[in-house]
């Protein structure tokens, strides 16, 4: 008997990962990797989504959810996204995630096409944009002068 709550319940094809909650949005997808279905979950919300948010809508860990942000982060062949650190109290920060796209992974089947994409996607870099530049710079620069005023230093390499 198929049942409502029976499409709902993820179960993972690894014996030693827990099941979990499939939102209604995401469902289609229950045929996917976990990663990818969160990954596709993050596109549709169009924003910054934390480990909180995945824990509470996809009942799981925020161990887990934290695991698979990082993990989503590290797919750069099939998902583009962002990660944001955000200050919450003194030393303490949060972890976002944008998610940008999403595409579907490669299936590993056969030995030697293992290796050869494997080789390519290590190969494989795609420079950052003007855009991106300008991004990173102002990034880096606020971390520094943020770092520098906390510290009771002074920014001159800027001036």
């Amino acid at each position: 008997m198929n049942t409502e709550n029976d499409k709902a319940t993820y179960r993972s094809r690894q014996s030693n990962h827990e099941s979990c909650f499939l939102p209604e949005c995401v469902r289609c997808y229950s045929a996917e990797p976990l990663y990818i279905i969160i990954a596709r979950w993050c596109l549709i919300q169009r924003g910054w989504v934390n480990r909180n948010t995945i824990s509470r809508m996809f009942r799981i860990t925020g161990r887990r959810a934290s695991f698979l942000m990082s993990y989503i982060h590290s797919r750069s062949d099939c998902v583009d996204c962002n990660i944001r650190k955000t200050p919450i109290a003194g030393r303490v920060f949060r972890f976002e995630i944008c998610v940008r796209n999403v595409s579907n992974p490669v299936r590993k089947t056969d030995p030697a096409a293992t290796k050869v994409n494997h080789q390519a996607t290590v190969c494989k870099s795609k420079p950052l944009s003007d855009q991106g530049k300008i991004l990173f710079n102002e990034i880096m620069h606020q971390l520094r002068t943020r770092s520098l005023s906390q510290s009771g230093e002074s920014d001159e390499s800027d001036s």
